[in-house]
């Protein structure tokens, strides 16, 4: 039996240009899988070089020469041009057990000890990637909190695909007629959240969070945004190239004045200076990207003086109209992702004012690799939710009451204080996780049926 592991993530430098790249270690003692040293990126396997053309292998080459540990020698790398999709890659040589082991490179390892699991199909599967979320550690995040469904952010964008499988169920209202084909609104609610943990599609970090949409052309952009605003929404997502300077300032700050958090992209080309006229208004959030190895530079996404953070803006995972999935590119998917994580600190405090959410926000980053190469340009760093989140609990200790109910399918109750249960019966088949961080307290007539199981965190 083949033992197939996962992978690590390097940057390599040559001469003075900073550059990113994907690879594999991969290990075997099968002299027919080692390189072929007259031909780069080859071995001496006619079915493995198959699949190195395919993929477009640049090198393949031993990777600890003259070690005397028995072990590293046997180690080789796999390096791969920056448009290979790897996902695929992986899935192959996992299932067709080529190597006794393979470590990829962008390997991802949780900041906590229990992430929450996900079973979303084209995850699991391989079929897309899950970068975006795993560089927001959002598995770690959602064990302190899933969201609410109370909780709704406003989308205001072009079509949305409310039918679509893994997004039926995610959207609270749609406003206003359809006047643009493009399914970009469609994708970037996606990124806002999705039907989590479903069985179906893939993962969005807001979990529980609905959204709620407003359709909306070049010339009727604000008259959306101010209808959200107007509606009582409190987060509001415009993937848009510019929002108007004035009078349109004096509405952004009487919004931000009321609770609202404004997220915005902040563009797709290196020098572009969208939303600056109102960008540094405590409560506005100008979100630019990185790619999926946390570098900036390959996106060729903004850079200026009014990004205040970045998530992975290149190849993010979406749902696409007619329930599909694929990748998409822009800042436009990166700023839905920050909207999301606002929503989960709005799960756990609803009373912090916009500019409290910005700062926890840009207080809990983490740092870009190639930040140096853009000093004062990207922000305060890449959004970490699982920080973020933690940071939110800090601010309240309030309760949850779990009381009177009756658990007949698998339950999770999470509080950032304390959780007080009382006449609760978990019926024969089902599971209540109870996660609190400070205590769980179980009161009166609590009732676990044979057959059924509870977890206390």
């Amino acid at each position: 039996m083949k033992k197939i592991v996962f992978l690590i993530l390097i940057q390599i430098f040559v001469s003075l240009n900073l550059f990113s790249q994907h690879y594999f270690y991969v290990s075997t003692s099968n002299e027919r899988l080692k390189p072929n040293l007259k031909e780069k990126g080859t071995s001496n396997d006619e079915a493995l070089n198959q699949i190195f053309n395919e993929f477009k292998v640049k090198s393949y080459y031993q990777s600890f020469p003259g070690a005397k540990n028995i072990e590293l020698q046997n180690f080789y790398e796999i390096h791969l041009t920056n448009n290979t999709n790897i996902d695929t890659f992986e899935f192959l040589l996992k299932n067709q057990n080529i190597f006794d082991a393979i470590y990829r490179s962008d390997y991802y390892v949780p900041a906590c000890s229990d992430p929450v699991p996900i079973n979303d199909t084209w995850i699991v599967n391989g079929s897309v990637n899950n970068d975006a979320l795993n560089l927001l550690n959002a598995q770690c995040a959602w064990t302190i909190t899933t969201g609410s469904r109370e909780i709704i952010v406003g989308v205001i964008d072009t079509e949305f695909d409310t039918n679509h499988e893994d997004l039926i169920n995610v959207f609270a209202d749609v406003v206003g007629t359809q006047t643009n084909p493009q399914d970009h609104g469609t994708l970037v609610s996606s990124c806002v959240a999705t039907g989590t943990n479903n069985n179906k599609g893939i993962a969005g970090i807001g979990y529980n969070t609905r959204v709620k949409g407003y359709h909306v052309n070049g010339g009727t952009l604000w008259n959306g945004i101010w209808n959200a605003y107007l509606d009582g929404i409190k987060t509001i997502n415009v993937s848009w190239t510019g929002i108007g300077s004035y009078p349109n300032i004096l509405a952004v700050q009487e919004m931000t004045n009321n609770g609202v958090v404004l997220v915005l992209s902040a563009g797709n080309t290196p020098n572009t200076t969208q939303h600056s006229a109102y960008a540094n208004i405590p409560g506005v959030i100008n979100v630019s990207g990185v790619d999926a190895t946390n570098n900036h530079e390959n996106t060729g996404h903004a850079h200026n003086q009014w990004v205040d953070v970045c998530v992975m803006s290149a190849n993010v995972t979406v749902c696409k109209p007619g329930d599909t999935y694929g990748g998409a590119w822009g800042t436009s998917f990166a700023a839905p992702q920050v909207a999301g994580v606002v929503a989960l600190i709005r799960s756990i405090n609803d009373n912090l004012s916009p500019a409290e959410i910005e700062n926890i926000i840009k207080s809990s980053t983490d740092t870009i690799a190639d930040a140096q190469l853009f000093p004062g340009l990207l922000g305060t760093g890449r959004v970490n939710a699982y920080k973020v989140v933690q940071a939110a609990c800090a601010t309240t200790s309030q309760p949850v009451n779990f009381i009177n109910q009756i658990v007949t399918t698998n339950t999770t109750i999470r509080s950032c204080g304390d959780i007080n249960v009382q006449n609760v019966k978990i019926q024969n088949g089902a599971k209540l996780i109870l996660g609190a961080v400070s205590e769980v307290l179980i009161g009166s007539d609590f009732e676990v049926e044979l057959g059924s199981e509870l977890e206390i965190k």
